[in-house]
């Protein structure tokens, strides 16, 4: 179920917009005003707040009922993207980074990394690559997210044996939590490399990735790197920076390192701001989506 700082929703609510079609987003908690809610309200999405207690019960087979007959014509869209049609889609990235890659000189690559939050993207790219390459998929949540047996279930309904992958715990301490470790690899990998990092997915997917080039079993990979800072900014201001705050100064300067005022991914630390609400777009026409999403 999407949160305040949903990936999925913000996409949604963006290609609603574009495409002249009618979005509904289902929040978990309660109502809360972050950035990524404000975009949603601006690309004209109707938004519903389940509370807690509302967004456990979204694998329930009656879930989805009172929605759909509140709005008749929708298609509802599962959790994160979800489902055979979510991962049949993610299959065509394969074919289209083709020749990106071919600019780079890259004729040819080991495998696929990426993050893994419902496991429908690393499903996708297993149908995509079709046994060329394997494809890894660093987790973020912990083992009871059931990736793998998402992943073994899409596959299957699209007719796929269940090959052509492997997981890797890159969770951590649990779905959204850091540490010091991760708090220390973010800032090199701006200071060194120029890219900034969120830390839910991408900066423990690259963290992992690390771990398994210099433990000699990955060479040469190709990295679906899906981080838009946008998408952050609200996580970032409330969450993330103060967390920071805190590790950093328990994390040791390197030799030459000055102490002082440092950036979190890509931004200089602040003290969070609530900005008021936006002017809403007019809706689009009636024809649209109900999104069930989660972070990622």
């Amino acid at each position: 179920m999407g949160g305040p700082h949903s990936n999925h929703l913000h996409a949604l609510a963006a290609a609603g917009r574009r495409f002249g079609l009618r979005t509904v987003g289902l929040l978990r908690g309660h109502p809360q005003d972050t950035p990524t809610v404000q975009d949603l309200l601006d690309c004209g999405m109707a938004l519903h707040w389940l509370g807690y207690g509302g967004y456990r019960e979204r694998y329930q087979p009656e879930f989805w009922a009172p929605w759909q007959a509140r709005y008749p014509g929708f298609h509802c869209v599962p959790e994160g993207g979800g489902g055979l049609l979510g991962a049949l889609g993610c299959a065509e990235l394969v074919a289209e980074l083709r020749q990106p890659l071919e600019a780079f000189g890259w004729g040819d690559y080991h495998g696929c990394w990426l993050a893994a939050g419902t496991g429908t993207t690393l499903a996708g790219l297993v149908l995509g690559e079709a046994g060329r390459h394997p494809v890894y998929g660093a987790l973020a949540g912990p083992g009871e997210h059931a990736v793998a047996a998402t992943v073994a279930t899409l596959l299957q309904q699209a007719g796929r044996d269940d090959t052509g992958y492997r997981l890797f715990d890159a969770s951590r301490r649990g779905f959204g939590r850091f540490d010091p470790e991760l708090v220390r690899f973010m800032r090199d990998a701006e200071r060194e490399g120029g890219m900034p990092l969120e830390p839910v997915y991408t900066a423990k997917a690259l963290m992992a990735l690390r771990e398994q080039v210099r433990a000699a079993s990955l060479r040469l990979v190709r990295v679906w790197y899906s981080f838009i800072p946008e998408d952050c900014k609200g996580y970032e201001a409330q969450i993330w920076t103060p967390f920071c705050k805190r590790s950093l100064a328990r994390v040791p300067l390197k030799p030459g390192e000055r102490s002082g005022p440092r950036r979190v991914a890509g931004r200089a630390s602040q003290a969070p701001t609530v900005t008021g609400p936006r002017r809403r777009q007019p809706p689009p026409p009636a024809t649209g989506l109900i999104a069930n999403a989660s972070v990622r």
